[in-house]
């Protein structure tokens, strides 16, 4: 068998968060988007993992948005949101088909009242190695935690902050990654690009074909007559299921 030709694979990923760049600065949703432009160009050329592998780091980012309804402390004006993605994948098949090796998706939030006192909070999504035991609770494949890495518990007065519990979701890469941050924090703009930007709901629909259907199907094979292997892989993503 021909070995596979990765190479138009990464183009056009690489394409792809340049058109999400494009579309944020275009739509005045975000002004500096160098961070996703160096990302692509990772992507264009970085062998994470060998000659089948593809991957980029996108570093720290920021939006701007007026502070949701119902943020406590109440009287903020505006909250500062910041975005960094790592995404590693090895291509095992002639369809191309990705297999996650690391994710790493981190979010913070930062806000200041009228008299200067800065406000923090954080969330973070990545992945548990396989055959990694965990001694802290269960730790599904991929989830969600709050807190992240960079909140300083210094800052939360009385408020007590777990490390768990750690939520299941599916993956998150660069685009993703936006697009969650807009649906839970910007609804009106995510409403808005989807109903009028036929690029982004492009962009949006390929990375949840590519990373979100191979995360559903192995957790609907879990009640579907499943092999040894099925059920590993499910129980990896979910641990709380039980046959």
């Amino acid at each position: 068998m021909a070995a596979v030709n990765l190479e138009p694979f990464r183009q056009q990923r690489a394409r792809d968060i340049e058109t999400l760049a494009s579309i944020l600065e275009r739509e005045l949703i975000c002004l500096d988007t160098s961070s996703l432009r160096s990302a692509a160009e990772q992507c264009r050329r970085n062998l994470p993992a060998g000659k089948t592998s593809w991957g980029y780091d996108v570093a720290p980012f920021r939006f701007t948005f007026s502070a949701p309804k119902n943020t406590h402390p109440p009287g903020l004006q505006q909250c500062d949101w910041i975005i960094g993605v790592s995404v590693q994948a090895v291509c095992e098949t002639r369809a191309l088909t990705s297999r996650l090796t690391h994710i790493d998706f981190q979010l913070s939030a930062r806000a200041e009242d009228g008299t200067g006192s800065p406000f923090h909070c954080a969330w973070h999504l990545d992945r548990h190695p396989p055959g990694t035991p965990s001694t802290v609770g269960v730790h599904p494949g991929y989830h969600f935690q709050h807190g992240g890495n960079k909140v300083d518990a210094t800052l939360f007065g009385n408020l007590l902050l777990f490390d768990a519990p750690r939520l299941p979701h599916p993956p998150l890469d660069a685009i993703l990654s936006v697009d969650f941050l807009l649906s839970n924090f910007n609804h009106p703009e995510w409403y808005r690009l989807r109903q009028s930007s036929p690029e982004y709901l492009r962009l949006v629909v390929d990375s949840q074909e590519r990373f979100w259907k191979p995360y559903v199907s192995s957790l609907h094979k879990w009640w579907d007559h499943p092999t040894a292997a099925q059920r590993a892989e499910a129980s990896l993503i979910w641990p709380q299921l039980i046959c």
